[in-house]
């Protein structure tokens, strides 16, 4: 996974990320890239600036449907005027495009403040 925080397709440098599925000799087997609108992911889903794709993760198979599933993380999302940041886990389809998007953040309810840049 490969995050591209300052670029976007929906012309509002929401940030991107692209999605590299590897051959065993190295060499891209596959890429999809996730944007609003695009791989999946709804439309309107990121906002401008939020620097989506400064960091990800994968996270095993956490729908256990047999794929893995990945994190990504928006530390410059806000809302209230406040950036404040949010994850969004990503549950793929075999093809690598979303199937489903849960955003995690304060403004979620989840009570969480300054989430970091790097997830491990």
């Amino acid at each position: 996974m490969v995050g591209e925080i300052n670029s976007g397709t929906d012309g509002l440098s929401s940030g991107r990320c692209f999605l590299f599925r590897l051959q065993q000799n190295g060499s891209v087997a596959n890429q999809t890239i996730l944007s609003n609108g695009i791989g999946g992911l709804p439309a309107n889903t990121l906002q401008e600036d939020m620097r989506f794709g400064a960091s990800g993760a994968s996270l095993g198979d956490l729908d256990e449907d047999g794929l893995v599933d990945v994190v990504v993380g928006a530390p410059s999302h806000y809302y209230d005027a406040a950036s404040r940041g949010s994850i969004y886990v990503l549950f793929l389809h075999g093809n690598d495009t979303v199937k489903e998007v849960s955003r995690v953040s304060q403004a979620a309810g989840q009570g969480l403040d300054n989430l970091p840049v790097t997830l491990t």
